[in-house]
């Protein structure tokens, strides 16, 4: 039933793209990937409007490599990403664009004395359930609750969730189900848990904030690991794998913050190998691009 569904939708969602398309006659349209940019880049292809492609991921997902044939032009993320796609196609690096409010955030943390220090917990804007699970289990190692009370840390959870029990720890504890003031857990934050995602991990690194990925087991392409390895082998994160269940999860999670709790020279150099590798003038080389194919 799922196919065909599918289908029935696309097909509908076709002609209301070529509608927008036609009403309103763009100069240039952008596709961000995911289903739901098909139909109207497909519809901006047949009306001779020039399509860009933008992929944030080390890997392009199915929605970027089928569209590719409708595009002059594929803006990436990584070097190197040129083999996946074919020899017609121009393929440029410029960076994942972020929100303008992460660069000046960076710029207000250049300058903070950290005087006061988090952690902070991020399941993506829906949470995740077996991370939520897996850091529940792992402030249940009496030995993190400690090390985080005698440094002073606070904790910032975005759970995702608005039926999330707080665990009952002896740390000051700041959980909401979307911060929607970014500010709030990113300011201080000294390290962050995390799953894969592209774009999280571009705002941690023009943030200079080190990282625990936690990869989604299951995602397409397994491109949340090979986002994650990226970061690693940058020397600005640890990758803890997801187990078959959240209980060992959080015990390796729990050993890895403790390790890193414990080194504050390797938090520093972590969090300057992500500065390092940070493109803050990605939006400008997406811009860029676009104007090449503007009247």
């Amino acid at each position: 039933k799922r196919p065909v569904s599918f289908v029935k939708e696309y097909l509908k969602s076709g002609d209301h793209a070529e509608k927008l398309i036609r009403e309103n006659q763009p100069a240039c349209v952008v596709g961000v990937g995911g289903s739901a940019s098909l139909a109207v880049v497909k519809a901006a292809w047949k009306s001779k409007t020039p399509v860009i492609l933008l992929e944030q991921n080390v890997v392009p997902g199915r929605a970027t490599s089928w569209l590719t044939k409708y595009a002059r032009e594929i803006c990436v993320s990584f070097k190197g990403m040129e083999r996946y796609f074919g020899k017609d196609l121009i393929v440029t690096t410029t960076g994942n664009p972020l929100r303008s409010c992460l660069h000046h955030l960076a710029e207000k943390r250049s300058h903070l004395q950290y005087q006061e220090k988090s952690i902070v917990v991020l399941g993506g804007s829906q949470g995740s359930v077996h991370l939520n699970s897996a850091w529940k289990m792992a402030l249940e190692d009496q030995r993190l609750q400690t090390r985080l009370a005698e440094l002073g840390w606070d904790v910032f959870h975005q759970t995702g969730d608005h039926t999330f029990e707080l665990p009952n720890v002896s740390v000051r504890y700041h959980a909401k189900a979307y911060f929607e003031n970014i500010a709030e857990p990113l300011t201080s934050a000294c390290l962050a848990i995390t799953r894969g995602g592209a774009t999280t991990l571009a705002e941690l690194a023009c943030l200079g904030i080190p990282a625990i990925v936690v990869p989604i087991s299951e995602s397409v392409r397994d491109h949340q690991r090979k986002n994650a390895k990226y970061y690693c082998n940058s020397g600005g994160a640890k990758i803890v794998e997801q187990c078959s269940h959240p209980r060992q999860t959080g015990n390796n999670l729990a050993e890895v913050i403790l390790s890193l709790l414990n080194s504050p020279p390797q938090l520093a150099t972590m969090s300057e190998s992500m500065k390092s590798i940070s493109q803050t003038d990605a939006t400008e080389h997406v811009l860029a691009v676009i104007q090449k194919y503007l009247p």
